[in-house]
């Protein structure tokens, strides 16, 4: 379809070894970065160094985007996939030719009735590093239903070629939903959107990530305040002398408090 629109396309489909298979179509394995960098390097060459964009997919069956049960265990091939990539592009220096766009089914609740897809749920949350991280090869995520893929192709497409980077959701009734901060007393005053009431178990176990950060101390701080007694702390940096004394106080009030 998007040949169809005089857009050159080079299909890259995930195998479990790496080869070109007619000049124009290549397979790869997502798990092996070096295999990616050489399919990147190839498709460089071959469209003589001009700027390109990358749709970052999870294909299933028959081309469909793959919803997997999430009473399954999760498949992280595609995730890894993701990271590789952006490590790839970085490492050979083609941040300024490689733009990539991700494309999820069903990650975000839109409707009261849609189940939520949790196995691509981990890709969200990487994709929001990878915008503050690496920026000039970010170019936003788009999450879509059977009825954007299947049906009304023509809004999945313009979000595709789209320069517009953003965090967009696709749904049958052909809106375009995109995530906006509000302000509280915004929210509060629209009768639709109540606030619901935050419920904290002395029962639940509780994964605090930035933990280090004012954000994730506070956090620490009110959840301890109010039950909690079961704490993981998550932090890129060891805490310094300050953080780990709040740390040591929340963990001296819980039934185990650990730093990783």
């Amino acid at each position: 379809k998007l040949k169809a629109q005089n857009i050159d396309v080079i299909p890259v489909m995930k195998a479990s070894e790496n080869e070109n298979i007619d000049g124009n179509n290549y397979i790869v394995d997502y798990s092996k970065k070096e295999h990616l960098k050489t399919t990147l390097e190839e498709i460089v060459y071959q469209s003589k160094g001009q700027k390109f964009k990358i749709i970052y997919t999870v294909l299933g069956h028959e081309g469909q985007l793959e919803v997997m049960d999430p009473q399954y265990n999760m498949d992280y091939t595609v995730l890894k996939g993701l990271f590789y990539l952006i490590q790839a592009i970085d490492e050979l220096k083609m941040n300024n030719l490689i733009k990539v766009k991700i494309i999820t089914k069903n990650t975000q609740k839109i409707g009261e009735n849609e189940a939520i897809n949790v196995s691509q749920a981990p890709i969200w949350g990487l994709a929001k590093v990878i915008a503050h991280e690496y920026s000039e090869i970010f170019d936003g995520i788009i999450d879509i239903d059977e009825f954007c893929l299947n049906g009304e192709f023509t809004l999945l497409m313009n979000e595709m070629i789209s320069n517009e980077v953003e965090e967009v959701c696709l749904r049958q009734d052909k809106n375009r939903y995109i995530n906006r901060l509000i302000q509280h007393k915004e929210y509060m005053s629209n009768p639709q959107h109540p606030l619901d009431s935050i419920t904290i178990s002395s029962e639940g176990e509780y994964l605090i990530t930035g933990a280090t950060g004012a954000v994730g101390m506070s956090y620490a701080q009110y959840i301890v305040n109010s039950g909690a007694r079961k704490i993981l702390f998550m932090c890129r940096n060891y805490p310094n002398d300050s953080v780990m004394a709040q740390m040591k106080g929340c963990k001296n009030r819980t039934a185990f408090g650990r730093c990783m």
